[in-house]
């Protein structure tokens, strides 16, 4: 975006760079993933809380922040500590990992749903809420064509129902 090349783009939670604009879109939900032999791929779903003392699959901060900050706020809320089994930032390598070991690897409930419909050998397990979450924001340069910006967002506006702010 800073370099020209997109005029709008999708991110998880508020962009933290100054010039961009952005739009709340929807709540997406964050998921656990794990393989169809773990003892949680067959619950409706689970608490948070019953992360504690179970290997995870975690990311580094820098491949979503807000998506790892909601994960991390999560446990604190719950008094929790995750045991960081692996670190995988790469997306197809953590469903491998959570296909063939007893580890919960997180992703946005979207991604969980594709992956597990993937036939990858992983389930996408939902947390009971409060379950973690990130916003997913529309974003825009600032010195964009108002008119263009306009146009695509009266468009999303058809295709959203805005959380409100």
């Amino acid at each position: 975006m800073a370099a020209g090349e997109l005029d709008i783009a999708f991110c998880d939670g508020r962009p933290a760079t100054a010039g961009l604009r952005h739009r709340p879109l929807m709540r997406v939900p964050i998921v656990a993933l794990v393989g169809t032999g773990h003892p949680w791929a067959k619950l409706p779903r689970v608490d948070f809380a019953d992360l504690a003392g179970r290997p995870c699959i975690m990311f580094a901060r820098e491949q979503s922040p807000a998506m790892y900050d909601a994960i991390m706020a999560a446990a604190d809320r719950r008094g929790i500590r995750l045991t960081i089994a692996h670190q995988v930032d790469d997306l197809s390598a953590t469903a491998i990992v959570a296909a063939t070991q007893p580890v919960v690897a997180f992703v946005s409930a979207h991604r969980g749903a594709h992956m597990a419909a993937g036939g990858l050998g992983s389930v996408a397990v939902p947390f009971a809420e409060p379950a973690p979450a990130v916003e997913l924001h529309a974003v825009w340069r600032e010195d964009d064509d108002p008119s263009t910006v306009r146009a695509f967002l009266t468009c999303l506006d058809s295709a959203f129902v805005r959380p409100h702010t």
